[in-house]
């Protein structure tokens, strides 16, 4: 409540007492919405008024001891300076606040984005934050009524038959705060306007004599600005209580951006926790699942054996044939890959049980070491629910690495339509799925040094090879295990081996006028591959 009308009456006020007399010497701003007027006296030489236009953070503060940094310093309205301050006060209609000065008026008004500070003199206004004229016009026409005494309303008394609805509250008179009006109505025992009407009495008299309580809401990481004596105001986490405005704007000013660095800095950690829990329990389950069905090693090699056995039965064009068991006489109806020999069928069996095999054992690998990977992702949950400082945060961010530009990149993940392969336990392979991903995949989801992969003169998926540190070389036999896969989801899946173009993501370009999907690329190299899943590929997403 510290920026509503009748705490910035009480600001006025209060400060009119301490500065009516005092002499401004200087006027100048060294941040992007603050201006800072020289005060000095006998005893307090370094004293400033600041005046903050900030849409989010506006007030008025008395500070004792400023010192002004030597850099980055631009004086204001030096032609009308040393002045002598009158008087302090605010519009019975309004958020505006006048100095007035022995030869000129400095205005104060709150507009949201529009906040600003100027100063009249001979009806010439010189404002802090540059103003177009349509809107200097307007304001010029605003401040001119702003202190007249007519149609002062600001304490409005409602009519009996008015109902208790805020929205039409706050048009009757738009002083009325949301929070000053749940306050008188908390109060009522009825809900009748008589009682609101003494309430909202009650309540803004507290608001120009009360303590004020200044308070923490950690949910969202904002800040209470009430009276002490207010039943709304929440007392478990209470900065300071204060019996005048400046001290207690002082010290919201001081905490405000504090608390919303710690708010906004738990909430981006909460956020990569998250992402990083689901993504590892789901990979830890399919891995789970996966060897729960156990290996089909075995069933791959009978499989070959019984063909073997039985080659002369094996006919062209056949796309499944049912056989024997030789051991148990049970009937087993075995798939026949096209376009094979009987002899490459069966070889295409034996290695097959070979790479299920191998698979099998990279996949209860990769399970433990997912399985102790979880176990740190839980660990960090607990330190941030355990960490309630910002020094305590900012550790854990560093701990883990966070990076804001990464996230975001991360983040674009959310909604792409893509597979994504672990190769060699190590590189993260993304295959886009549809046009939009693979422009994602192209422009915006990869890294500069990242590479992409796409089968050479055929359609296919485009395909993007991680690489977390660019001074790390890669291996050539990761990028053909990339190339492979990026070949098996083309046109070019059945072929023998098929050219794979590849360079860095940096050189891939998508004009505005590109169809979806359509890139152009430079620096390109070639790896001639077989269209495949390679063994030391496991796949970690459906």
């Amino acid at each position: 409540m510290f920026k509503d009308y009748f705490y910035l009456k009480r600001c006025a006020q209060e400060f009119n007492n301490v500065l009516s007399g005092e002499l401004i010497t200087s006027v100048y701003s060294q941040e992007k919405d603050r201006l800072y007027f020289s005060l000095p006296c006998p005893e307090l030489p370094d004293r400033h008024l600041i005046i903050s236009a900030n849409p989010q953070l506006p007030f008025l503060q008395i500070r004792n001891r400023h010192i002004p940094a030597k850099k980055n310093k631009i004086e204001f309205f030096t032609e009308f300076l040393p002045d002598e301050i009158i008087s302090i006060e605010i519009s019975p209609k309004d958020r505006i606040i006048k100095i007035k000065l022995h030869d000129g008026v400095i205005f104060f008004f709150i507009r949201g984005s529009k906040s600003n500070i100027c100063f009249i003199k001979n009806d010439e206004m010189y404002f802090f934050k540059k103003s177009n004229d349509e809107f200097s016009v307007e304001i010029a026409k605003e401040l001119k009524n702003a202190f007249t005494p007519e149609g002062n309303d600001t304490e409005t008394i409602f009519d009996e038959n008015q109902n208790l609805d805020y929205s039409e509250i706050k048009r009757l008179n738009p002083s009325i705060s949301k929070k000053l009006f749940f306050e008188a109505k908390s109060r009522c025992k009825n809900n009748t306007i008589v009682e609101f009407n003494k309430n909202l009495g009650e309540s803004i008299e507290e608001i120009y004599n009360s303590p004020i309580c200044v308070s923490l809401l950690r949910q969202d990481g904002s800040m209470n600005f009430l009276p002490e004596t207010f039943v709304t105001v929440d007392m478990q986490n209470v900065i300071g209580v204060y019996s005048n405005y400046n001290d207690a704007i002082s010290n919201y000013a001081t905490n405000f951006y504090k608390f919303q660095k710690e708010f906004n800095l738990r909430k981006r950690i909460t956020a990569h926790i998250e992402k990083d829990y689901k993504f590892i329990s789901d990979k830890l389950n399919k891995l789970k699942g996966r060897i729960e069905k156990g290996s089909k090693d075995d069933l791959y090699y009978k499989f070959g054996n019984v063909l073997l056995m039985n080659l002369d039965k094996i006919m062209k064009g056949m796309g499944e044939i049912t056989l024997k068991d030789y051991e148990s006489e049970a009937e087993l109806k075995i798939k026949l890959p096209e376009k094979l020999t009987s002899s490459k069928i069966v070889n295409y069996y034996f290695d097959k049980a070979k790479d299920e095999k191998k698979n099998f054992a990279k996949s209860k690998e990769l399970f433990e070491e997912t399985k102790s990977n979880y176990e740190i992702i839980s660990a960090h949950k607990q330190s941030l629910n355990n960490s309630v400082t910002l020094d305590e945060l900012e550790s854990l961010s560093k701990l883990l690495k966070i990076n804001n530009a990464k996230e975001r990149v991360s983040n674009l993940k959310d909604g792409l339509k893509m597979f994504e392969y672990l190769i060699e336990n190590k590189y993260s392979l993304f295959v886009g799925r549809d046009s939009k991903t693979n422009d994602m995949l192209s422009t915006k989801f990869g890294k500069q040094n990242d590479y992409w992969f796409h089968a050479r003169g055929l359609p296919g998926s485009h395909v993007l090879l991680r690489v977390d540190n660019p001074k790390e070389a890669v291996p050539k036999n990761v990028l053909k295990y990339a190339a492979s896969v990026a070949a098996f989801y083309s046109k070019a899946k059945t072929a023998g081996i098929a050219p794979v173009s590849y360079t860095l993501r940096k050189f891939v370009r998508k004009n505005k006028n590109m169809n979806p999907g359509e890139v152009t690329i430079s620096k390109e190299s070639v790896l001639l591959v077989k269209p495949e899943i390679p063994v030391k590929c496991i796949l970690i997403t459906d």
